[in-house]
């Protein structure tokens, strides 16, 4: 993380005004560069979590970037485990505010732990407060695993389900770049970087955390291709009621308002339901006809158009549908499917570059 760091400060260090750096230990947040001040996380007016009274460094050269960064690299919180002698016991957000507006923001996550890296801490002084903080690590990342995971089953679904990303702090500090609701998300991009070991013994970790990036990945492709083929029964009612007055030169203008409902709720409506809303409008039987028949011709041409880009995909690449059931139901031919989707073994960073300026 900290090459990664350094080479995005060489790159930005001519476009950012100021730089902060903060760590998450558990749910407590603190203040790189500020002596490890607490800090406290709220919900702003437009409901998105913000850090409040956290440091903000003006920088005015790439040298004092720099010699921000290696104070922030030797302020993180780190441990001795069984497998790593440096291992990250916080989850790291370097903030670069960027003079053309929005910031870009670097977020190491911690470590999990194993069970046999439990063990390794039972001689150690401090035992206590190492389990709690390896609890409170690997809790925060299944949060997060579980929020991507829900935000993948959702893409690939009418029936929307809650994304618990108030379950963690780390959850709702990332909730801005994760949920594909909200619209500030599509302003600006997210690259997920997995960490893997070229280790035998850790291959088990190793095809965890990518099994966890192809679910990152895929969630992704699934929100972009739902957008790019949004077919008419995914409009919301103010759309519904905007094309019943514009379609066919204003013709139906008239009877706009009564189709005050959204593009689902219109396509699974009984036709004798839209007859008599027309009707009792001051519309004709046609004008019934010609609304309820366009609507309907619209939305198979939409789905048509969809499966025939899905079916041009090929070449061995997985469809982010056959991801989205093997998030669900489990990986094929794996004896113990909850532990490719929810085992330990991540070690990852999540880029985000926002066009947004966030008070963080």
């Amino acid at each position: 993380m900290n090459q990664i760091a350094t080479r995005v400060a060489a790159d930005v260090a001519n476009r950012i005004t100021s730089f902060s750096f903060f760590e998450l230990r558990g749910d407590a947040c603190t203040d790189g560069l500020n002596a490890d001040a607490k800090l406290p996380i709220l919900t702003d007016e437009n409901d998105e979590t913000v850090v409040k009274d956290l440091t903000g460094k003006k920088i005015d050269s790439l040298e004092q970037l720099l010699s921000t960064l290696t104070h922030c690299y030797g302020v993180r919180a780190t441990a001795n485990t069984r497998s790593n002698s440096q291992s990250s016991r916080s989850h790291a957000f370097y903030v670069f505010n960027l003079k053309e507006g929005g910031t870009l923001k670097l977020v190491d996550l911690a470590g999990s732990e194993s069970k046999e890296d439990a063990m390794s801490h039972a001689s150690d002084a401090n035992a206590d407060d190492r389990y709690k903080e390896m609890v409170q690590i690997n809790k925060s990342l299944g949060d997060l695993k579980e929020c991507i995971r829900l935000n993948l089953v959702n893409a690939k679904s009418t029936k929307k389900q809650h994304v618990p990303f108030r379950r963690s702090v780390l959850t709702r500090l990332l909730k801005d770049v994760l949920d594909s609701e909200n619209n500030s998300a599509l302003t600006g991009t997210t690259c997920f970087i997995a960490h893997v070991s070229p280790l035998r013994t850790s291959v088990p970790q190793t095809m965890n955390t990518l099994t966890y990036a192809e679910y990152m990945i895929a969630a992704s492709r699934a929100t972009t291709e739902k957008a790019k083929f949004a077919g008419p029964e995914t409009w919301s009612s103010k759309k519904v009621s905007a094309w019943v007055g514009k379609f066919h030169e204003g013709r139906h203008a008239k009877l706009a308002e009564v189709f005050v409902l959204g593009g689902k709720q219109l396509h699974i409506m009984w036709k004798g339901d839209v007859d008599k809303r027309v009707l009792a409008a001051g519309g004709s039987q046609a004008d019934a006809d010609d609304i309820y028949d366009t609507f309907h011709e619209m939305v198979r041409e939409a789905k048509k158009k969809k499966r025939a880009t899905v079916g041009k995909k090929g070449g061995g690449v997985k469809k982010s549908d056959d991801v989205a059931i093997e998030i669900v139901e489990g990986p094929k031919n794996v004896k113990n499917k909850a532990a490719m989707i929810y085992g330990g073994g991540l070690s990852a960073e999540c880029v985000e570059n926002s066009s947004k300026n966030r008070a963080l």
